[in-house]
């Protein structure tokens, strides 16, 4: 049995992407995860990827900023000790927002193209693993 779901121009895939990416905005400004260009992009990536796609995939997408922030964050000091750190603050920029966003953006640019989203769904869940790993 295939895993079914409507996305793309759905109405309630709309309100709720739109909704998601919004928050997904103010949650950035307020606690810094993105920079102002990460942020953009992190919108651009963010409607893509809800809007062709499907807003459950932007959760997956969003859950794996926000894990992936805390890492960063862990034993902060330390890391920039060392000099392990790309930016001064933790704040992620458009390049890291397009290196782990790319794969699903195009999966969901794919699955509206060609209207199938069921397939699509495993191809975005790898590519945020990849990302996670």
């Amino acid at each position: 049995m295939a895993f079914e779901q409507l996305g793309g121009l759905d109405t309630t895939n709309l309100l709720v992407s739109i909704s998601l990416v919004t928050l997904l905005l103010v949650a950035s400004k307020i606690t810094k995860i993105l920079d102002n260009r990460g942020t953009i992009a992190a919108a651009i990536v963010g409607v893509l990827v809800g809007v062709a796609g499907h807003w459950s995939w932007l959760i997956i997408l969003l859950s794996f900023l926000a894990s992936s922030h805390y890492a960063t964050k862990w034993n902060w000091e330390e890391k920039k000790a060392k000099g392990f750190c790309e930016s001064e603050d933790g704040a992620r920029g458009w390049k890291n927002v397009v290196a782990n966003g790319g794969i699903p953006a195009i999966a969901a640019i794919w699955a509206f193209y060609s209207d199938n989203w069921s397939d699509m769904f495993w191809v975005i869940s790898c590519g945020v693993a990849v990302a996670a790993s």
